[in-house]
């Protein structure tokens, strides 16, 4: 099935971990970041994609210091990190992996620094159960976007340069060594000078376009409108990869989104853990109960439809009614390929999810919300098996 609307986005691509001097968060995008932790402190490198910029900064310092949650104190020479898997990966400071015959030492100095590690690792990436069935619960309700500056890193502060002593005006070749180092330290600063200087300019042209997005284009145009709600959409941490098709009408009054949904089958089957055995700290996997797994799967494809709602309305202020439909690929018998099959549509008008979400506020489940709809398709038994039903047209007239 091609998509219904000229707008389509694939959000939440790639997961990652964001890191600042402020601490550390879950987010999602291009990759870009990468930690490491050490007897040097802790490091984050970031990029700009599509930028060829970059960055790598320390968060912590080696004594501990630093506000991340991630602060390292050991005095030695290892340095841990997490790969994909989550595995613990140890080197030495200079780079190459710990030989079989050093692990046991270095998992006894980096203990501390390990478990601080995965126990950061699983509550912003294993946590995935809670995060699908929870990501309703950011929902907003209603208001009218305005906008704020977003701040910008400050300007690099240049390097303390070396002086000449005694020993440089009495041995030339110690002079030129000062010399040599001075050069090296203002030429890393100059390079990071222009990085900042490209990265301001990226940032304050990006920052002009949303100015204007905000203040104007959104009561002017149905470009403009899609433009921002994609914006809106992309900037929330999606804890799986959600394709999304809209497409803005009637000068911006009525707004109709797809939203392709997961399969149970796609749900966590599994929570992990971390388990102590000193010096050992690794990650252990149970899987979950197919109860738990049904209730994950049931709050998360309601709760993508009425976290799309608050976000629609909240974003757009000329909006005055959301069509929303959501489907899944199944294999079809007759056609032996895969096929998109619609699960659920409703159509909501602003002044009626004003009152739904007082009742999502309350602490009523997502698919028990839906009930509260008054203009809705879906067929679920109460084991949450879902038939296929028709959607509302992108236009459909109360």
């Amino acid at each position: 099935m091609g998509f219904r609307f000229r707008k389509s986005v694939k959000l939440g691509k790639f997961a990652r971990v964001n890191f600042s001097g402020s601490g550390a968060s879950l987010s999602l995008g291009p990759r870009g970041a990468s930690l490491n932790v050490s007897s040097r402190g802790t490091y984050v490198n970031m990029g700009i994609p599509g930028s060829g910029i970059s960055y790598r900064a320390k968060i912590t310092e080696g004594n501990g210091k630093g506000n991340s949650g991630l602060d390292t104190s050991a005095s030695n020479k290892y340095d841990v990190r997490i790969d994909e898997q989550g595995e613990l990966v140890f080197s030495m400071n200079g780079g190459e992996v710990v030989p079989p015959e050093l692990e046991y030492t270095a998992r006894r100095e980096m203990y501390s620094e390990s478990l601080r590690l995965l126990e950061f690792y699983i509550k912003h990436n294993c946590s995935d159960g809670e995060l699908l069935a929870n990501f309703y619960q950011s929902t907003p309700c209603v208001s009218v976007p305005q906008y704020t500056t977003l701040p910008f890193d400050d300007k690099p502060s240049p390097p303390n340069l070396k002086r000449h002593g005694v020993l440089s005006l009495l041995l030339p070749f110690f002079r030129r060594k000062v010399d040599e180092m001075n050069y090296v330290a203002l030429a890393e600063y100059q390079q990071q000078l222009n990085d900042w200087s490209s990265a301001r300019m990226v940032h304050e042209e990006k920052e002009s376009s949303r100015k204007y997005l905000i203040e104007r284009g959104i009561y002017e145009s149905e470009e403009c409108m899609e433009e921002y709600f994609e914006s809106v959409l992309d900037s929330i941490n999606w804890p799986r990869e959600t394709l999304v098709s809209f497409q803005v009408f009637c000068g911006g009054t009525k707004l109709a989104i797809d939203v392709d949904l997961p399969e149970l089958e796609d749900m966590p089957t599994e929570v992990a853990r971390v388990v102590k055995e000193k010096p050992y700290v690794f990650l252990r996997r149970e899987p979950i109960s197919p109860s738990k797994q049904m209730k994950v799967y049931m709050h998360h494809v309601h709760g993508v439809a009425l976290r799309l709602l608050g976000e629609a309305f909240s974003a757009l202020p000329l909006l005055e009614r959301v069509v929303i439909s959501g489907y899944t690929q199944r294999w079809s018998s007759d056609t032996l390929q895969i096929e998109d099959e619609y699960i659920y549509s409703c159509a909501v008008e602003r002044g009626e999810w004003m009152s739904l979400y007082d009742i999502l506020s309350a602490g009523e489940e997502p698919q028990k919300l839906f009930a509260n709809i008054s203009r809705l398709r879906r067929k679920m038994t109460q084991k949450g098996k879902f038939t296929t039903i028709e959607p509302f047209e992108p236009t459909f007239e109360f």
